[in-house]
C-alpha cells in the first residue's frame, strides 16, 4: 500500500511538471506571469502617484499654514508694540502730572509764611540760634 501512495503521489507530481513545463514552453505561463507582475505593477505604480500627490499636498498645507501663522503673529507683535507706546505715552503723561503737581506743592511751600523755608529766609542766622528753636 505505501508503494502505490508514493506511486500515485509521484504521477501527479510528474503531470503536474510536464503541464508546467508545456506551459513554459509555449509562453503561456510566461505570458501570465507577465500579466500578473505588469498588473502588480500599475498598482504598485498608482499607489505612488497617490502617495506622491497626498506629500505634495501635505507640503502646500504645511507652507499655507506656516504663513498663516507668521501673518497672526506679526499681527500680534503690531498690537503689543501699539500698546507698548500707548503705555509710554501714558508714563509720560503721569510723569509730567507728577512732576507739575510737586512743582506746585513746592511753590505751595515756598508761598507759606511760615514754612521752613520763609523761616529760613527770615532769620539768616537759625543755625547760630539752634539750640533756642
Amino acid at each position: 500500500m505505501p508503494d502505490t501512495y508514493d506511486h500515485i503521489t509521484l504521477m501527479c507530481r510528474l503531470k503536474a511538471a510536464q503541464r508546467r513545463n508545456k506551459e513554459l514552453e509555449s509562453g503561456e505561463r510566461y505570458i501570465q506571469l507577465e500579466e500578473l507582475h505588469q498588473k502588480e505593477y500599475n498598482v504598485y505604480e498608482h499607489k505612488i502617484e497617490k502617495l506622491k500627490k497626498e506629500l505634495a499636498d501635505a507640503h502646500k498645507e504645511t507652507i499655507r499654514v506656516r504663513n498663516y501663522w507668521f501673518q497672526v503673529l506679526e499681527d500680534m507683535l503690531r498690537e503689543f508694540e501699539k500698546a507698548q507706546k500707548r503705555s509710554a505715552q501714558e508714563l509720560r503723561k503721569m510723569e509730567i502730572r507728577a512732576l507739575n503737581a510737586k512743582s506746585k506743592e513746592m511753590m505751595h511751600w515756598i508761598k507759606q509764611p511760615f514754612s521752613d523755608i520763609s523761616f529760613m529766609k527770615r532769620h539768616p542766622d537759625w543755625k547760630k540760634n539752634r539750640e533756642r528753636i
